[in-house]
């Protein structure tokens, strides 16, 4: 749920959410698709002089980013902070409620979608690019990156993971999980990559060098932060979300501020 719907309840705003529409887009329907399909319900809700977030809407590729949800302390307690107090109200939220139960499946999705591509996981050496449920922290609470991992260890995988500053914080709650020293030291060997957390530095990596030292070159990319086309030209067997399974929708890779 994005902030603008947040702040849009707050205010007695009717909203609209569209989370969970990244499931469709996963199994074909580009992200854009979705992005049209607000532009086109915000206007029709203001031609009927409903009260709305649509100036806000040529401001969604900011928070339409479809990936693995969202995690940390704040947001996850205002949601259920909100579905509670309207909850106390007599109100039944079930757009709240669908949100909180579709961001936890984004998390099971990638698992998922990985068993489907690469089979039977038992054995297998699975590595994490990134731990923290966002850049730019080593905050690890509600990091989507523990239940992935906690899953894929379910599955019988070696998991592996590497964050520029939230391992240290990441040790006690993975004690499972290797460490490793870098992104390419992670590579080397894996059967699978998962983007989880889109660091800038991620998204410069010699991904020539990452293939070579891979035992089998796939890449779930939970963040978006590669070209699909790039990916295949260099030998990836490479998958994003809400870009459809083919990979075949373009989207510009943006360099977030005050990132490392």
């Amino acid at each position: 749920m994005s902030p603008h719907a947040i702040r849009a309840a707050r205010r007695g705003q009717p909203i609209a959410e569209v989370e969970p529409l990244t499931g469709l887009v996963g199994a074909g329907e580009p992200l854009a698709a979705c992005h049209a399909g607000l532009k086109a319900l915000a206007s029709l809700r203001m031609e009927k002089g409903y009260r709305d977030y649509g100036h806000d809407i040529d401001n969604t590729d900011s928070v339409l980013e479809a990936g693995l949800g969202y995690g940390g302390s704040c947001f996850p307690k205002d949601v259920k902070a909100l579905a509670f107090m309207a909850e106390e109200m007599g109100h039944e939220p079930r757009i709240l409620h669908s949100v909180m139960t579709v961001n936890e499946q984004r998390r099971e999705m990638i698992v998922d979608r990985l068993k489907k591509t690469s089979g039977d996981l038992k054995g297998k050496t699975v590595g994490l690019l990134g731990l923290a449920f966002k850049w730019n922290t080593d905050d690890m609470r509600d990091a989507p990156s523990v239940d992935i991992a906690e899953a894929l260890l379910k599955a019988g995988a070696k998991v592996r993971a590497f964050d520029p500053v939230a391992m240290e914080a990441a040790k006690e709650l993975l004690p499972k999980v290797e460490m490793a020293r870098d992104a390419y030291d992670l590579a080397d060997g894996a059967d699978a990559l998962i983007v989880v957390t889109e660091w800038n530095e991620f998204k410069n990596l010699d991904l020539e060098r990452i293939r070579n030292s891979m035992r089998q070159p796939v890449v779930l990319d939970g963040r978006n932060i590669y070209q699909p086309e790039q990916m295949r030209k260099l030998g990836f067997n490479y998958q994003g979300i809400g870009r459809g399974y083919n990979g075949s929708t373009k989207t510009e890779i943006k360099v977030r501020p005050n990132a490392a």
